[in-house]
């Protein structure tokens, strides 16, 4: 048994960090640090744990990085396996993981000092682990102004007259580091707090410009962004219009317009509208409306009777009262800047434009421009556009008060654009006056969707490319040329209703001619074009000519216009998904497309409605997959080399077909093949091949022969050292019939097809046939002069052989109802026929009509039907003909033996 030491209970009285025992007693700790709910803990069996764990480790934040621009900071660290660790900032805690531990606390601003501790298991608190730290989360303010600004002229906006913008900004806060500056997207900081910069003009004096700043203070804390736009108009408000001539009505009447450029309504408070000479001088009061006119009348408000007056004041000029008709140097001035002056001519000193005689106006040409320049000035056009009334209710003619000037209508002023220009969808509609308009070398015109380009009737007016010119159409806001009497299109431009009405050839033509480079027309609309009064005689007429030049056409449409709708000469142009609609005018063969040399591309195309649909001649275009409808006379009339002429159709056209020309031919030395179309080719004429040429029928090609009507008969023409060519399989892969054969190839004649309604096919010597799968039918006309001694041996298919070569072979072949002969051969040394039917050779001119004549000729025949001729063979002179399997076995020919024993 033992006993307590009086000392140790003494000691446990006066020393409250021991027990009754003895015993070390816990420290004390803060009130929010939390306990156990165990009291009894041991290391060991019997053993009680009194050891404090180490003070935890604060790895993060470490002790260089305390500073924090948020009031939620996280602490990361270490300590004893299961610990609890608490602060004495808030009753927050976090139990370690694998000695690991984060706890994350809101702190206030500014300097924050803060405890750490770690308690174990058996409720032992560590020593403190201390750090400080500080937060500043509240961004700076900024604030931007532009002492540019404060003379605005617009109330809405800041819509200044100068290019050169100043800009100041500030905060209040006084731990500022920099400023983010963003200027009109230019990215930079700086410590300065002004800055002055120009803006740079597009090509209109106009600019767009947008200031930014936002502060940033010494923790990184980043101020919301202050903006400043500014508008800038070098020549927000310009003198448009100024009216010295006076009117009709009275010399006294004198009247000047402004003209708001801008989009904003502009204050006239601080504006004033003086001459040199200060007389007269006409301080402004009111507004000018956003893209408005002002207007200013000397003597009252009957000076244009229909149109109010913004302001009615005296003029006061230098030769007495009103504007001086030797002229005026005006200025006008908002706030105090000069924002535009009008040109003087002659020395200086007079007007450049404008008459008291006539009474017609000095026009501004274009109010982008500046009023300095001379050549922006002109008089009004005495005609065409005009408006309002004058005091005695007569129509000013000479003028366009409160409205549009005649002169902006036009795309060149001079009628010679030697720069780059853009018709604008919002300045439209433009104007072609009585003279041409030229795009000069190196200038490109640019047109863009929904621009109306109206031209004034005359034999003179037409547009002239030398440059280049960029119609940028789309389907539904084409570009469109059409004439000035056009109010389908633009409007009543000339305001008298229905009075006067467009038509065919009002104006001339589109020229493209060989300078130009690049030039293209998309979607566009051509209306009341190709006019007939040329001084050229020999100038091909038509809406839209190429020369020379290579155009790209894409969604053209050219309509109700005279003569040609496009004259493509010596152009590689293309033209795809385009319309053709032109005046069916047969003075000069009228056509949609009239080629003359160079190869250029038409597809995809329509052409409705014309005296001819296309006109080829001398060129080699290629013409494939288009529609050919309703055209008076034919689809397509073809002289020259043919060249790519495929998966064309058509219905309705006069000649329904592809007419060949006698000055059509095949290309020289080379192979040229008739390709497939929904239209026949008609032969009108002999198209006669080339030198050491071959012509290729592709199967399923129709070819049909002229039939005497105009005095004309198709014929082809095979000279020695040339071929046809075809690789059918049956008589239905390759037609050759008359033009008045309806059933096949659809309607291209009138009457009934009889024999010999058209030559056939001739082969000289020397030249030769490899033709396979084909049907000749009516050919043999009386007209043939072959042989030229002996007049009644014709026939539908005429050889002529030499004693060096083999004329070739036929085979598959359908002869029918041919004159005088189906097979005529003369003096033939080599020559095969198979599988061929020969039926119906009945009419004749002089002896006997027959299905094959020969004479000094030798051939083989295989499987030959005979049926219903005359005489299934006819020969004169020493022929050696053998027919193998034919039908009858004994056909009937003269002499009886004519095809051997």
């Amino acid at each position: 048994m033992g006993i307590e030491n009086p000392t140790t209970v003494a000691s446990a009285v006066n020393n409250p960090n021991v027990d009754a025992n003895g015993l070390a007693l816990p420290a004390p700790q803060p009130s929010n640090i939390p306990t156990r709910t165990s009291t009894t803990h041991r290391s060991g069996a019997g053993v009680t744990d009194t050891t404090a764990p180490d003070a935890p480790v604060i790895t993060s934040p470490s002790s260089g990085s305390t500073s924090f621009t948020t009031t939620s900071v996280t602490f990361v660290g270490t300590a004893e396996v299961e610990s609890i660790i608490s602060t004495d900032f808030s009753g927050a805690t976090a139990t370690t993981t694998d000695g690991a531990w984060s706890l994350t606390l809101t702190l206030g601003q500014g300097t924050t000092a803060i405890q750490f501790y770690a308690t174990d298991e058996s409720d032992n608190r560590s020593e403190a682990a201390a750090m400080s730290v500080f937060v500043d989360s509240v961004s700076p303010d900024v604030s931007l102004t532009s002492s540019t600004c404060s003379g605005t002229l617009a109330s809405s906006v800041c819509l200044v007259a100068t290019t050169t913008l100043a800009f100041s900004w500030s905060s209040s806060a006084g731990d500022i580091s920099y400023f983010n500056i963003d200027a009109n997207g230019t990215i930079s900081t700086t410590t300065d707090s002004s800055r002055t910069t120009l803006a740079s003009l597009n090509s209109d004096g106009q600019a767009s410009y947008t200031f930014k700043v936002a502060a940033v203070d010494t923790y990184g804390n980043v101020s919301a962004t202050s903006t400043q736009a500014v508008e800038v108009f070098i020549q927000p408000v310009v003198i448009n219009e100024v009216a010295w001539g006076a009117t009709y009505a009275s010399s006294a009447d004198e009247w000047i317009e402004l003209y708001n450029r801008t989009s904003r309504d502009i204050s006239l408070t601080n504006a004033v509208l003086y001459a040199a000479d200060l007389t007269p001088y006409i301080p402004l009061s009111g507004t000018i409306a956003a893209n408005g006119y002002y207007l200013i009348e000397r003597t009252d408000d009957d000076t244009i009777r229909t149109i109010t007056a913004d302001l009615i004041v005296p003029f006061s000029g230098v030769s007495g009262s009103g504007l001086s008709n030797s002229g005026e140097s005006l200025v006008l001035a908002l706030a105090s800047s000069t924002v535009d002056t009008v040109a003087t001519c002659t020395g200086a000193t007079s007007w450049c434009g404008g008459s008291d005689d006539t009474h017609t106006t000095l026009e501004r040409y274009d109010p982008s421009v500046s009023g300095s320049l001379t050549s922006n000035w002109a008089s009004h056009m005495g005609e065409f556009i005009y408006n309002g009334k004058d005091a005695n209710s007569t129509n000013i003619l000479g003028g366009t008060p409160r409205a549009r000037n005649s002169r902006n209508y036009l795309i060149a002023s001079g009628g010679y654009l030697s720069a780059n220009k853009t018709l604008t969808a919002a300045g439209s509609p433009y104007l072609v006056n009585r003279t041409s308009v030229t795009v000069a070398e190196g200038a490109t015109l640019t047109i863009e969707p929904g621009v109306v380009i109206k031209i004034v009737s005359s034999s003179e007016p037409w547009i002239r490319v030398q440059g280049t010119v960029n119609a940028n159409g789309t389907l539904a806001n084409p570009v469109v040329f059409t004439s000035f009497y056009d109010d389908e299109y633009g409007g009543d431009t000339n305001g008298d209703g229905s009075a006067t009405a467009p038509s065919a050839g009002n104006w001339r033509r589109i020229l493209v001619e060989s300078t130009s480079v690049g030039s293209s027309f998309t979607h566009t609309l051509v209306r009341y074009g190709g006019n007939n009064n040329l001084s050229d005689a020999t100038e091909k007429k038509g809406a839209i000519g190429v020369d020379n030049a290579t155009v790209s056409f894409d969604g053209l449409v050219v309509e109700k216009s005279n003569y040609y709708g496009l004259v493509l000469q010596n152009s590689n142009s293309t033209v795809t998904n385009s319309r053709f609609s032109t005046s069916t005018n047969s003075e000069v063969s009228a056509a949609g497309v009239y080629i003359s040399g160079g190869a250029p591309t038409i597809s995809n195309s329509v052409f409705s409605g014309n005296y001819r649909g296309v006109t080829s001649s001398g060129a080699t275009p290629a013409l494939t997959s288009n529609t050919f409808i309703s055209n008076i006379q034919e689809a397509v009339l073809y002289s020259g080399v043919i060249s790519d002429i495929s998966n064309n159709s058509g219905s309705g056209n006069g000649k329904n077909g592809i007419v060949l020309s006698s000055s059509a031919t095949t290309a020289a030395g080379a192979t040229t093949t008739l390709a497939v179309n929904g239209l026949p080719y008609l032969l009108k004429g002999t198209l006669t091949l080339a030198a050491n040429a071959t012509l290729s029928f592709a199967s399923g090609t129709i070819v049909k022969g002229w039939d005497g009507s105009d005095g004309v008969y198709g014929r082809i023409s095979v000279p020695s050292g040339t071929a046809l060519f075809s690789s059918g399989t049956t008589p239905s892969d390759l037609i050759f019939t008359s033009l008045r054969d309806n059933s096949v190839g659809g309607t291209t004649g009138s009457g009934s097809p009889a024999a010999g309604n058209w030559y056939g096919i001739s082969v000289d010597a020397g030249g030769r046939l490899d033709l396979s799968g084909f049907t000749l039918k009516y050919a043999g006309s009386g007209g043939m002069d072959f042989p030229p001694a002996d007049s009644i041996y014709k026939g539908a298919l005429k050889v002529t052989g030499s004693a060096a070569t083999s004329s070739g072979s036929i085979s598959n072949v359908l002869f029918s109802d041919n004159y005088q002969s189906g097979l005529n051969l003369e003096g033939v040394s080599s020559f095969s026929v198979s599988n061929a039917t020969f039926q119906n050779h009945t009419e004749k001119n002089s002896g006997t009509a027959t299905a094959v004549y020969a004479r000094n000729s030798t051939s083989m025949l295989s499987a030959i039907t005979f049926s219903g001729n005359t005489r299934d063979g006819t020969g004169s002179g020493v022929n050696a003909l053998t027919c193998t399997g034919c039908t009858p076995s004994s056909p009937n020919t003269t002499p009886a033996n004519l095809f051997g024993p």
